[in-house]
């Protein structure tokens, strides 16, 4: 397990804590490179390759940087090829084997490029999300793959100017490739500021697993659906709270249910 920052005083450092037992204890911090001095760090991501790759103040915009850990020591500054982003609001990683999805935001698009092994050569692709002027904000994009899914979550806000609404709230896109992304869907019950993640575990004295979204002032527990026989369906009967029918001339009808919230 590893955790970066940059220094705060005396210097400007990426610096790393790692622990070998699960977390239980820590050592560091150790120093993974200096950026140029005075360079600002945005943000940080690692895609548990032995890596870490970050957003760094230039001349005209922001960087992204890497560097890779060899087993011994840390590899000087790699910067990217392309050209330097107009702000950076964080960035998330993805390793598939022989490439680096690198998903990184500006503030209000959410961009996405490709790197190779040891980020000497980088390829951007197809905006995830591109901006719209500046009434969506998009920041602190986050990574996480279960199910055969890559789950993409960013914290998206508006400031009222797009919809009317002023709301500030996790959204969480998905793709089967790490190129073709959904629209996504919006977690109305977890307004927040600043990052919010995604993942899929299995807590102790069950085989059920559990989905969870976790920011800053909330962390909501899911489940996954519970498959009652193999045609991988379940009856819900016992736990309907609610039902209300709505049939209208010309239209299909319309089923509401409400089900008992409990986990099942």
């Amino acid at each position: 397990m590893n955790a970066y920052c940059q220094q705060g005083t005396g210097g400007n450092a990426l610096w790393n804590w790692f622990s070998n037992d699960g977390g239980q204890t820590w050592s560091g911090p150790g120093t993974v490179l200096s950026p140029p001095a005075g360079v600002l760090i945005k943000g940080i991501s690692s895609a548990g390759n032995a890596d870490v790759f970050f957003q760094y103040d230039v001349s005209g915009g922001d960087n992204i940087g890497c560097s890779f850990w060899n087993g011994t020591s840390w590899s000087a500054l790699q910067a990217w090829t392309l050209s330097p982003a107009s702000s950076a609001q964080g960035l998330a990683v993805y390793w598939t084997g022989s490439l680096y999805y690198v998903v990184y935001s500006d503030g209000y698009a959410l961009h996405l490029v490709t790197t190779n092994s040891n980020g000497t050569s980088w390829t951007a692709l197809q905006d995830i999300a591109p901006a719209t002027s500046t009434a969506i904000g998009r920041i602190s994009p986050r990574i996480a793959a279960f199910d055969g899914i890559f789950n993409l979550t960013c914290i998206e806000a508006d400031s009222g100017f797009l919809t009317g609404s002023v709301y500030s709230y996790p959204r969480v896109r998905q793709s089967r490739d790490l190129v073709h992304w959904s629209g996504g869907y919006i977690l109305h019950d977890l307004p927040c500021t600043f990052g919010a993640a995604i993942l899929k575990c299995t807590p102790p004295n069950t085989s059920r697993a559990r989905y969870v979204v976790a920011c800053m002032p909330t962390i909501r527990l899911g489940t996954d659906f519970q498959t009652s026989d193999s045609t991988q369906y379940i009856d819900l009967s016992a736990r309907v709270l609610e039902y209300m029918r709505t049939d209208e001339v010309g239209k299909p009808s319309v089923v509401t249910v409400v089900l008992d919230q409990r986990w099942l």
